[in-house]
C-alpha cells in the first residue's frame, strides 16, 4: 500500500513579485489545505495525476545530472498506482506544485540535508518544471511546514506562526478564477527593465513590504495598518495586470473606505486574494459576491 505525509499548501504572506529584486518575503503554512501520496483507486483525479507525475518523471529523468532523487523507485511506485491526492486547487496561488515537489523529495531524494538554502535551491531546481523559473520557496515552506522568513538571498530563518488573539483578522477571498503564473512574472521582467517602474518598486513596495513584516512579526498593529493599507495602494498602482478580474472595484472600495486592505496572495490573476481587517463582520458584508475565508486573528 502507498502512503505518504501530507504537505501543507502555503500562503505567501508578503514579498510577492519584490522578492525577485531581493525584497524580504514571509510565507506560512496553510494547513487546511494539503497533498499527499496515495494508492489510486482508479478515480479520474487519481488518474489526472499520474499523467502529471508521468511528465514530472519525464522531465527529472532528462535532467538527472541536477537531481538526486531514486527515480527507479519513483517510476515503480507510478506503474503500481502511486498517485498524489490534494486538495489545494491548481492556479490559485497557493502552492499545489509545491506541495508535490515536497513531497516527492520527501519520498525518493537519495541524500537529503536540512540546510535551507540548500533545500530552496534544490527545490527550485525541481518546480522548475511546473513554472519555467522558481524561487523554491513554495516547496520549501511546504516541507518545512513552519513559517519561513527571508531576510535575503542567503538568509533565510524559520519564525513563530503569530498566535490567535486579537479583533483583527486576516482572510482569503475566493477569486473564482485561475490564475497563470508565467505570463505575469514575464510581464513584471519586462517591466522592471523600465528605470522608472523598477525604481518604484525599490524604493517604494521594498520598503513597505518590509515594514509590513516587521510589524507583523512582533505583532504591532499600530504600525502594520498604515503599512499593509499603503503596500496595498502601491500594489493597485504597480500590479494592476495582476489583479483577478472584478476585484479591482472592491479593492479600491477597501482603501476608500478604510475597512479592509487587499493584496496579492502569489502571482495573482486569479485564485486567492489575501486581505487584513479590523473589522471581519463589516468585511463580509461588503464581500458579499465572493467566497471568503477567515484564516486567522491576530
Amino acid at each position: 500500500m502507498i502512503t505518504g505525509k501530507s504537505f501543507a499548501a502555503k500562503i505567501l504572506m508578503f514579498g510577492e513579485y519584490s522578492l525577485m529584486v531581493g525584497s524580504q518575503a514571509l510565507s506560512i503554512p496553510y494547513f487546511d489545505r494539503s497533498g499527499r501520496f496515495i494508492q489510486s483507486t482508479g478515480e479520474p483525479v487519481h488518474l489526472a495525476s499520474q499523467k502529471y507525475l508521468s511528465q514530472f518523471l519525464h522531465f527529472l529523468k532528462k535532467h538527472t545530472d541536477k537531481f538526486s532523487l531514486n527515480l527507479e523507485n519513483l517510476e515503480n511506485d507510478l506503474n503500481n498506482g502511486l498517485a498524489f491526492e490534494t486538495n489545494i486547487p491548481i492556479g490559485y496561488g497557493l502552492g499545489s506544485s509545491g506541495s508535490l515537489v515536497a513531497a516527492v523529495y520527501e519520498r525518493y531524494a537519495l541524500e537529503k540535508t536540512d540546510d535551507l538554502i540548500r533545500l530552496k535551491g534544490i527545490f527550485s531546481e525541481l518546480e522548475s518544471f511546473f513554472h519555467g523559473k522558481s524561487s523554491g520557496l513554495d516547496p520549501l515552506v511546504s516541507y518545512i511546514q513552519k513559517p519561513l522568513w527571508i531576510k535575503g538571498p542567503e538568509e533565510i530563518t524559520t519564525v513563530e506562526q503569530i498566535k490567535s488573539s486579537g479583533t483583527n483578522t486576516f482572510f482569503l477571498i475566493d477569486s473564482q478564477q485561475i490564475g497563470e503564473t508565467q505570463p505575469l512574472v514575464n510581464y513584471f521582467t519586462h517591466q522592471c527593465k523600465e528605470a522608472s517602474y523598477l525604481n518604484r518598486i525599490e524604493k517604494e513596495i521594498v520598503p513597505v513590504n518590509r515594514e509590513c513584516i516587521s510589524s507583523w512579526l512582533s505583532n504591532k498593529t499600530k504600525t502594520f495598518f498604515p503599512a499593509i493599507h499603503e503596500l496595498s495602494q502601491l500594489s493597485l498602482e504597480l500590479f494592476k495586470p495582476m489583479i483577478p478580474k472584478g476585484l479591482e472595484e472592491l479593492w479600491k472600495q477597501g482603501l476608500k473606505e478604510d475597512i479592509f486592505s487587499l493584496k496579492l496572495c502569489g502571482s495573482g490573476g486569479g485564485g486567492m486574494i489575501l486581505g487584513f481587517t479590523r473589522d471581519f463582520k463589516a468585511t463580509e458584508k461588503i464581500i458579499h459576491n465572493h467566497p471568503i475565508y477567515l484564516i486567522q486573528n491576530f
